[in-house]
């Protein structure tokens, strides 16, 4: 509520909601948003969605359930505003474990377990960018970017995404640490990529409650905004 109230977004994800089957949905509804879950909802081992988001009314779409799994917390989208190209963006959470097993995870968090499920969402994301259309992958991968060249026991993770979406013009946006917390380094776990720079503001990192995770915020420019946006660049050029 705080951060719409704030910033008014089209669309909000949220990493680590642990929404689960047994919640009332009703419970967390917003005003003139629509609520996405993903399909680990309907895993009935897990029964939760790690991920969420809140799409605004006023934008026009689908949930691309096509792309999406009940072994991996991510929901994808196609959408845009009334009349414009539409767009993929994707909010995922790259768990550690899985929540709530009852051998409390010990087996979903092994390096193998976690790879078959990292090259679940890779296979998704090249799908996303083999139809041509511009996409956005955002959320927390657990990596951290400030590591990607020394990230220890996650290089494979890293390397993995390097070797398969990176060839596709794909490009990282956040540019500094987006978690931190008394007594840790601050780490960047959250990530937004584009396959189309240029129509995306620089990401911001704002602190947000008490969450040892930061909000990262960007925009993604339609025709028209850029053109005013380059009207009134040179409309000051002309006045200094």
């Amino acid at each position: 509520e705080q951060v719409v109230s704030t910033n008014h977004p089209h669309l909000l994800g949220i990493s680590e909601a642990n929404l689960k089957r047994v919640h009332d949905i009703e419970d967390v509804q917003l005003p003139e948003y629509d609520l996405i879950v993903s399909k680990t909802m309907d895993n009935d081992q897990l029964q939760v969605s790690r991920v969420v988001c809140y799409m605004h009314q006023s934008l026009v779409g689908k949930v691309r359930e096509d792309l999406m799994s009940e072994q991996f917390s991510s929901i994808w989208l196609e959408i845009g505003l009334p009349g414009k190209s539409k767009i993929l963006v994707c909010q995922l959470y790259r768990e550690w474990r899985y929540l709530g097993q009852p051998d409390r995870g010990a087996h979903s968090h092994t390096a193998q377990e976690q790879m078959r499920r990292w090259i679940i969402f890779i296979d998704q994301w090249e799908q996303a960018l083999a139809t041509g259309k511009e996409v956005i992958v955002l959320g927390d991968c657990n990596l951290d970017l400030l590591k990607f060249d020394n990230a220890g026991a996650e290089q494979p993770f890293v390397d993995l995404m390097l070797q398969r979406i990176y060839p596709h013009g794909v490009i990282q946006c956040v540019q500094g640490p987006t978690r931190s917390w008394p007594g840790q380094t601050p780490t960047g776990l959250d990530h937004i990529y584009t396959s189309a720079p240029a129509k995306l503001s620089q990401a911001q990192v704002k602190k947000c409650g008490s969450s040892d995770h930061s909000l990262v915020l960007a925009t993604r420019y339609a025709k028209n905004m850029r053109e005013n946006i380059s009207k009134a660049v040179q409309e000051h050029k002309k006045k200094s």
